[in-house]
């Protein structure tokens, strides 16, 4: 004899499947980001132009003063280059990937980086 489960036993089920991959992908999504912010600290240690444009990108962006206070040490150990910013501006952009506002994705003809997606993918597979 075969038990059936009930529909509110079934919807609890589905709760704890939703539950769980919510939480899949919020984990995804910090690692993506802690990678992501621990490669572009350590390429600002490294070279002084990058240093001064990433100094430039965050004096913009941070706006919340305790975001700001938390990377005061960071920026002010970054190195320093005269290179005015305005140089670095002009290369930056050409390796930035193009983004269609429509939909909120990369144009992969444009996108240097193209021949590495799926890359994750297999990765995640292993």
């Amino acid at each position: 004899m075969s038990t059936r489960r009930t529909p509110e036993q079934r919807l609890a089920e589905l709760d704890r499947q939703r539950a769980r991959l919510t939480r899949q992908a919020r984990t995804a999504a910090t690692r993506e980001k802690v990678i992501l912010g621990v490669a572009v600290a350590a390429e600002a240690r490294a070279c002084a132009q990058f240093a001064n444009t990433l100094r430039a990108i965050l004096l913009r962006q941070i706006t919340r003063e305790s975001d700001k206070s938390a990377v005061t040490a960071f920026l002010a150990n970054l190195p320093t280059d005269p290179t005015p910013e305005s140089k670095i501006q002009a290369v930056v952009p050409a390796a930035i990937p193009s983004i269609n506002p429509e939909t909120e994705t990369a144009n992969p003809a444009s996108n240097p980086l193209a021949a590495l997606d799926g890359i994750g993918a297999r990765r995640n597979r292993i």
